[in-house]
């Protein structure tokens, strides 16, 4: 449940790159930030790889980190299961381009473009446990 669910991409970039966050739950977890990290030390596409902290000013904060036998990828969707937490492979993490595939665990909510209820309930909802009727955002 801590790393998984929507992103969605922000307006303002970081590093002129989008971002994207996972909002928040007081008490349950952080905001969470899938940005492109750049280090300035080094030049070229070796510099840069798609990250997933809880702050994209702090490198300590950086939980997980796609890593893909060298490849580097425009969008963080197209790094798969390629994820890495303390440099071990996690191939339960997944990636995709793709929002809202529906299963029992979730339920999508669409809405009329422009709208009160588009801008404050669209989006992927997840149910916290099959025991527990709460459905987070």
């Amino acid at each position: 449940v801590y790393l998984d669910g929507e992103y969605q991409r922000q307006i303002y970039p970081i590093n002129d790159h989008p971002y994207y966050l996972k909002t928040g739950h007081l008490g349950v977890f952080e905001h969470l930030y899938m940005w492109l990290d750049i280090d300035r030390s080094v030049s070229g596409e070796d510099s840069w790889r798609w990250v997933i902290g809880t702050d994209f000013y702090d490198l300590d904060s950086i939980i997980a980190e796609c890593k893909d036998n060298g490849e580097h990828y425009d969008h963080p969707g197209l790094c798969g299961n390629n994820w890495y937490i303390n440099d071990t492979l996690r191939a339960t993490i997944a990636v995709s381009n793709d929002s809202c595939v529906l299963s029992d665990n979730y339920v999508c909510v669409d809405s009329a473009t422009n709208t009160w209820f588009e801008f404050w309930f669209d989006g992927m909802y997840r149910q916290v446990h099959d025991g527990v009727a709460l459905w987070l955002y």
